[in-house]
């Protein structure tokens, strides 16, 4: 009885170890296989293929990690609350191609791809939208079409890894904060036909160095070129009769600045607070020296007076220690 007793207790205890010996072996299959369509499982990136429609005549295809948009016109304009079909999977997302016959890239398109680091777009491309690129931080260089036609706002914004972009001179439209706190942004090269640029565009970019304004420009918009603490040199051609509030503000690295003779006008705070600046140049037709215009430029020594000055405001030198007179 007692041999029974043992042999049955012993039989129910093997068989409950083979149960959780195949439950076991169950769940480690079940870790083994990768969920489809998911960005990572336990750490490990898995293979995404998905596709669709992104356009009327547009469609998509992600594959190795690629998104490649093929067929014609536009991309679909997306947002914040519409976010486009691939958004799930953005960041898998290392590489893009917007393929020959697409002629718009939409709205938020692109935006906040943290893994994004080269970009192919066909010269059929004449539109770039609002926050296309918005906070690709991992995005050091991109082709722009030679076609293209417009640069949306904050199209490029918080892209801090970009080095530097080269406009086509087609280019005539460049929206506010396109390139706003591009912070590795050393150089860019701005299109001919350029006619303003606008407010915050370049605000931000740290290690921008030198600048040419282009002839056609002829106004320069409120701190365009705030905080560009490298910048050094900037070129402004004749033509351009604005230039609104602190548009140099903290433009740390400029000695000398000199403003074309078109000028008529410029806002307050124009240089405030630019550290290294020593030598100024203002126009003959200024009349107006407006408010706060260079103060705190401790080592300003040098700046010219206008034939037809009529009006120094407050503070215009406010805290110029280094100007004993002019």
């Amino acid at each position: 009885m007692l041999s029974l007793l043992l042999l049955t207790v012993f039989s129910k205890n093997f068989e409950g170890f083979l149960m959780q010996k195949e439950n076991t072996s169950y769940i480690q299959e079940i870790i083994k296989e990768p969920a489809p369509n998911d960005e990572k499982i336990f750490g490990k990136k898995i293979h995404i293929d998905d596709s669709g429609q992104c356009g009327v005549n547009a469609t998509y295809k992600i594959q190795n990690n690629s998104l490649i948009i093929t067929g014609k016109g536009e991309i679909n304009d997306y947002s914040n609350t519409s976010p486009p079909p691939w958004q799930s999977n953005k960041n898998q997302i290392t590489s893009i191609v917007v393929s020959e016959g697409i002629t718009s890239i939409g709205t938020f398109n692109f935006a906040r791809f943290g893994n994004l680091i080269k970009i192919n777009i066909s010269d059929s491309v004449i539109s770039i939208k609002d926050n296309a690129f918005y906070q690709c931080s991992s995005l050091t260089s991109i082709n722009i079409p030679l076609k293209l036609e417009s640069i949306g706002n904050s199209s490029f914004e918080d892209c801090n890894s970009l080095l530097s972009i080269e406009l086509p001179e087609n280019c005539f439209i460049i929206g506010r904060r396109a390139f706003y706190h591009c912070a590795s942004l050393v150089s860019i090269k701005l299109p001919e036909n350029l006619t303003k640029i606008p407010e915050y565009c370049f605000s931000n970019c740290e290690k921008l160095n030198t600048l040419s304004i282009p002839s056609k420009v002829t106004k320069i918009e409120r701190n365009a070129f705030e905080n560009c603490i490298s910048l050094s040199r900037i070129e402004m051609k004749e033509g351009i009769t604005e230039i609104k509030y602190q548009a140099f503000c903290r433009c740390n690295s400029l000695t000398s600045l000199f403003f074309p003779e078109s000028l008529i006008s410029i806002d307050n705070e124009i240089c405030y607070n630019c550290k290294k600046l020593t030598t100024v140049y203002l126009p003959k037709n200024l009349s107006i020296i407006s408010n706060r215009a260079f103060c705190e430029d401790n080592l300003l020594s040098n700046i010219s007076v206008p034939e037809n000055l009529t009006k120094i405001e407050e503070y215009a030198f406010y805290k110029c220690i280094s100007l004993k007179s002019f």
